[in-house]
């Protein structure tokens, strides 16, 4: 599998609610990569996709603990977590990529935590 060729191929994303073209590539872990989305209104939303490594073209574990994040999503509600909008399958060749929809949020929990380190760090020195 070339993960590459792949994420270039992702250009859309359907759920049962809303079809989510894609704008951007936010960013990659290690098993999924994160593209920000429009909707059919103009909302922004962040699409997050399972794409396993180069190296290997299905970790059932991964899978797994990315099925297992989709789950939790639909179930927490909480107003530090970001809700799911929606899940699905992507199909690229003969890779079927799961994915989940979520509302595009104004910050990141690292830029937050970052930010208040220096913050602290300068009220100690």
């Amino acid at each position: 599998m070339d993960r590459q060729r792949l994420i270039d191929k992702l250009t859309s994303f359907q759920t049962a609610d809303s079809k989510y073209s894609v704008i951007k590539e936010l960013g990659r872990g290690g098993n999924g990569v994160a593209f920000l989305c429009k909707d059919q209104t103009d909302k922004n939303a962040v699409a997050k996709v399972y794409i396993p490594p180069d190296s290997r073209d299905l970790d059932e574990k991964a899978l797994e603990r990315f099925e297992n994040e989709i789950a939790l999503t639909k179930k927490l509600t909480h107003p530090n977590i970001v809700p799911s909008l929606g899940s699905g399958l992507s199909t690229v060749g003969a890779y079927q990529l799961p994915f989940y929809v979520m509302p595009h949020a104004a910050g990141t929990l690292r830029k937050e935590i970052r930010t208040e380190t220096i913050r602290l760090r300068s009220k100690g020195n």
